[in-house]
């Protein structure tokens, strides 16, 4: 398998995400592969699309980019599907994934674009905390359980299974605590975020969101009840840009954060 970087652009429609990558292509000077993805709810799906008239694809190779292609998949698709994609299967230097995640993992850097919230509106309030999922191994597990019993000539009572299944599911979650704005989910996971503002009159609405989403990071209680089981929990990079001007500090200091995977 080639050695290389992967990472992953995610946020709001209309936040700023194809501008951003689109200064990444003109700034890097590695081959890269880009790959705009969308996960649907059909089971089996998985479409590879590489057309010339397909407007984002366009954007990507006018700024750089070598391969790019969109791809579709079905949420029970497995989690190394895309590794044998034709975009992926060719030579590249790095792989940048823009929208949803074909991995069931975190890549090398996860980036989170957003604009400004409207008045009034907030990144973290106190609301119901989802349940947690049960493992996804947790049903395989079970079968094993199923079969060495049934092996030993031992029935199966739905208070054992009662009792396993328990186990699986962890000790209860608290009913209520942080949350996150739902269009930033993705947020929890990111290591580099950039608030997309469009004028100096939206920076201060942009500061104050960017001081939420350290919150998230440096509050315990936040952190705990926002960021998922194999979420990051390392520092952050956080710049208020204007991503639309390449020249900009904020620009090219976040540019510098997110291409230090590629560059490795």
């Amino acid at each position: 398998m080639i050695e290389r970087a992967f990472m992953r652009f995610s946020g709001p429609a209309r936040s700023g995400k194809t501008t951003l990558l689109e200064r990444v292509l003109e700034r890097s000077e590695q081959l890269l592969t880009v790959m705009r993805c969308e996960c649907l709810d059909e089971e089996g799906l998985e479409e590879e699309l590489d057309s010339a008239h397909d407007p984002e694809l366009r954007r990507y190779r006018q700024a750089g980019a070598d391969i790019v292609a969109r791809y579709r998949f079905g949420s029970d698709l497995p989690d190394d599907a895309v590794f044998y994609t034709d975009a992926v299967g060719q030579f590249s230097e790095g792989v940048i994934f823009e929208g949803d995640s074909p991995l069931g993992h975190g890549t090398d850097l996860e980036v989170f674009v957003l604009r400004p919230l409207p008045p009034g509106e907030s990144l973290l309030r106190r609301g119901p905390l989802p349940k947690p999922d049960r493992p996804a191994w947790s049903s395989e597990l079970e079968a094993v359980l199923r079969q060495e019993l049934a092996g030993l000539g031992l029935p199966v009572h739905d208070r054992m299974l009662e009792i396993f299944r328990r186990q699986m599911d962890g000790p209860p979650a608290r009913a209520e605590g942080w949350v996150l704005w739902p269009p930033a989910r993705e947020l929890a996971r990111a290591e580099a975020v950039a608030i997309n503002i469009h004028s100096e009159e939206e920076r201060a609405r942009a500061e104050a969101l960017a001081a939420e989403v350290r919150r998230i990071r440096e509050d315990p209680e936040v952190a705990e009840d926002v960021i998922p089981i194999g979420g990051s929990r390392r520092a952050i990079t956080i710049r208020v840009a204007d991503l639309s001007d390449p020249t900009a500090k904020e620009t090219r200091d976040l540019l510098k954060r997110i291409l230090r995977p590629l560059k490795s």
